[in-house]
């Protein structure tokens, strides 16, 4: 909803008014509706407002209740009434319309630092507590909102926006190879603490920084639960406690009367725009919804425009589709993907940033589907053969016989596999470095460790859903995250995700996988009577190839074949043959070549930035 940034200046170092004045003014994209800065002697604060929220219209950052603690936030605090209730039995008389920023100031008066074990939602917020000279920020507990920092010889800076950082001229442009290696083998920074800069770190979801007495800590405040053990006697008891913390994760999220929701035909995004329609129609009041949908028509033809559409008609929403085929590799658009603070594999991006921009001219709010699949789609064959594996043949013969009378079915089991890996007769998939990456950067960054140590599964220990729980553990989660952010997309535009919900993770992680979190199986019961029924049985599905490697071999590939990377590329490939046939290549091959013509447009951009930038004049400065 906002744009931050931060300078503490380091043995009273004072802040620069106008410097400040000129980074938060670079953050206007982010807050159209109002900026402003507050300085006391060595720190000093800066925000601009995007007003996302009913509450948010009498917002104004920075801001204070006590004159001790200062707060600069970009914040969704959610279950808001049941945290005020906590603060009315500490004496805390608050009304029903705080802000966030003001609700998460009175959660710090109670509780100080444990303030972040009564709040959930999607926060990054630092707060300046006078009387202890103590600096404290927190970013929430999935990453859902982004936080860098930076420390120079004279000062500790800090933005919800990478770039933001970048124009303090004693922050370096100077790349982290770590990071550079990490993309060009993974397709993102494997790192959560750091990011493609050297100079600029990045604070992990779920966790928190403090500055006292020129002393930095980093503290972990949360990790996934697992202990958690929910059982019901009856089935029907756990689709009941699904839906409803399902409706408090979407309404949570619609604290506004315009909404829309990247939708595609599956489930996960159609549950999310049904719950949305029928909270919006409980309120009463006039509101908009409206949804945007990615189709393939001509390429790879799929179902999304079909089941979308009748989902729309259904709800009697609009519906926007963006038709994916009409965009070439690389096509240029008014923002190219390139423009991200950090390398993304692009080469069919521009499309979403075009869909984006249409979107943003009528919406503020943007729900997603971020991550059904993660937490309802365990898959049977996995669960059955870890099952196989360990020796655990009751719970095994439990979990088949309860998958076939939920499901109908047999499961698909896995069992020589399974049993093959038990006694070690199926070694682990090698990966190695692609023939292309540089001997002398590869060395520097130890990519062959670097393959083998990321290359395996994520371990886990959680008695009941070690897939999913495993999966909170992966760094992609923050590249997701920010991804959507308004620090990438360059729009005034909040992405939410309501599967992405702290209590409602907790409750599927505290829940058997059989039958519940097979193919969405508990989801498919929670949207009896909400959904068309072609929608709630339809099987998951996925594009019937991949469109980037169809556009290769449909005639780009030529085109892409004379491409040459820039010098600037010669630190980390050599180029040699690496086009050569990138219309014959696999999916896997195509993707990492064209990492590098990504990579190689980033770095063409890269030096523009700071030359490029202007600042705006605030119109609400003060």
């Amino acid at each position: 909803m906002s744009g931050i940034v931060g300078i503490i200046g380091l043995e009273g170092a004072p802040v620069d008014r106008n410097f400040l004045h000129r980074l938060t003014t670079s953050l206007r994209f982010r807050g159209p509706d109002a900026d402003n800065l507050w300085i006391s002697n060595s720190v000093g604060f800066g925000h601009t407002l995007l007003r996302a929220t009913f509450e948010a219209s009498n917002e104004k950052q920075p801001c204070t209740i006590d004159g001790d603690a200062w707060i600069v936030a970009d914040a969704r605090v959610d279950d808001r009434a049941d945290l005020i209730r906590k603060l009315k039995v500490r004496d805390r008389r608050i009304p029903l319309d705080v802000t966030d920023p003001e609700l998460i100031l009175h959660a710090y008066a109670v509780w100080g630092r444990d303030c972040v074990a009564h709040l959930i939602g999607d926060f990054v917020f630092t707060i300046w507590d006078q009387n202890l000279k103590r600096l404290f920020c927190v970013r929430d507990h999935f990453g859902a909102k982004p936080f860098y920092y930076a420390i120079t010889d004279s000062y500790l800076v800090f933005s919800n926006t990478l770039n933001c950082l970048r124009l303090h001229p004693d922050i370096s442009d100077q790349l982290n190879e770590r990071a550079i290696g990490d993309f060009l083998l993974f397709g993102y920074n494997q790192d959560q603490a750091t990011t493609t800069f050297a100079d600029i770190r990045r604070l992990p979801g779920g966790h928190t920084l403090t500055y006292s007495g020129s002393e930095l800590q980093i503290s972990r405040y949360w990790k996934a639960r697992t202990d958690g053990c929910i059982r019901y006697k009856q089935p029907g008891e756990y689709a009941e406690h699904f839906r409803a913390l399902f409706r408090f994760a979407v309404a949570d999220r619609l604290r506004t009367s315009r909404v829309s929701v990247l939708m595609s035909g599956g489930l996960d995004s159609t549950s999310i725009t049904a719950i949305a329609r029928e909270l919006l129609s409980e309120r009463g009041a006039d509101f908009k919804l409206g949804a945007f949908t990615t189709v393939y028509d001509r390429l790879i033809p799929d179902q999304e425009r079909r089941f979308a559409k009748l989902l729309a008609d259904w709800l009697g929403i609009p519906v926007d589709f963006t038709v994916a085929d009409d965009y070439a590799l690389y096509e240029a658009s008014e923002r190219p993907a390139a423009d991200r603070p950090e390398p993304v594999y692009e080469p069919g991006l521009n499309f979403f940033a075009d869909q984006l921009k249409r979107l943003s001219a009528e919406y503020r709010v943007v729900l997603t589907g971020w991550d059904g699949d993660a937490f309802l789609n365990e898959p049977a064959s996995q669960h059955f053969a870890r099952l196989i594996g360990s020796g655990n043949l009751a719970r095994w013969l439990f979990d088949v016989s309860a998958y076939i009378r939920s499901l109908g079915r047999r499961p698909q089991f896995g069992l020589r596999t399974a049993l093959a890996r038990a006694v070690g007769r199926v070694p682990d998939t090698q990966i190695t470095c692609p023939r292309w990456l540089s001997p002398a950067f590869a060395s520097r960054i130890d990519a062959n460790a670097r393959l083998a140590e990321l290359g395996q599964s994520p371990s886990s220990t959680h008695p009941l859903r070690p897939l999913a729980h495993g999966a909170l553990s992966l760094p992609v989660w923050s590249q997701i995250f920010e991804f959507y952010d308004a620090g990438a997309t360059g729009l005034p535009l909040e992405a939410r995700h309501p599967f992405m919900d702290l209590r409602l993770v907790d409750f599927l992680l505290s829940i058997p996988s059989v039958p519940f979190c097979m193919d969405k199986h508990l989801l498919r019961q929670a949207m009896q009577d909400r959904l068309p029924e072609v929608i709630r049985r339809r099987p998951k599905s996925t594009l019937a190839g991949d469109p980037v490697l169809q556009q290769l071999r449909n005639g780009q590939g030529a085109r892409l074949s004379n491409y040459r990377p820039s010098p600037a590329m010669s630190h980390f490939i050599h180029a040699e043959g690496i086009f050569d046939h990138v219309g014959e290549m696999d999916s896997e091959e195509a993707e990492a070549a064209l990492r590098v013509i990504s990579l190689d447009r980033w770095l063409n951009r890269l030096k523009l930035f700071k030359e490029s930038f202007q600042p705006e004049v605030s119109h609400e400065h003060r």
